[in-house]
């Protein structure tokens, strides 16, 4: 089962847009949010916000919790484009074009394939492991700062 969200007109072109969506695809819908809101674009807002209201819809439409989400696809066409002018030398307007763009996700639920309980007993036992093992890298990759020593200065008397 799929849920399909459809954001037409968003207001930020299509190149902005396209040049995150390979990023993404790779991540859950969870991840590519956090990684979105911390990138200060517009366009990684505007998708970030249509990620988050796309991950709403498909858990109230699928009956299924934001974390066992995943893109089954996502992409953005060519919205909308408002043409514009400004004032030019000379008397003359020069053209503006404003873009917008349409952005489409479709979501699923991941599936689980399990035969038996005690499987998934080990799968879990298994993840709990993971998580302390990636815990104490993350320990020891932070660097302690290094004392440095000082040199001393003297006071020379007259």
């Amino acid at each position: 089962m799929e849920s399909r969200h459809v954001a037409p007109n968003v207001n930020v072109s299509l190149r902005k847009v396209r040049a995150y969506l390979p990023a993404i695809k790779k991540l859950s819908p969870l991840e590519a949010t956090v990684h979105l809101d911390q990138i200060p674009y517009s366009a990684t807002y505007a998708l970030s916000a249509e990620i988050k209201t796309a991950m709403t819809n498909a858990e109230n439409t699928l009956k299924v919790s934001k974390g066992m989400l995943e893109f089954r696809s996502l992409k953005a066409d060519q919205g909308m484009v408002l043409k514009r002018f400004r004032a030019g030398s000379r008397g003359t307007a020069k053209p503006v074009l404003r873009r917008m763009t349409h952005i489409t996700i479709v979501l699923g639920a991941k599936k689980v394939v399990t035969s038996n309980k005690v499987e998934e007993k080990k799968v879990i036992q298994s993840n709990k492991v993971d998580k302390n093992i990636e815990d104490k890298k993350i320990v020891e990759t932070v660097k302690k700062p290094i004392a440095r020593k000082t040199k001393s200065v003297t006071k020379k008397e007259n």
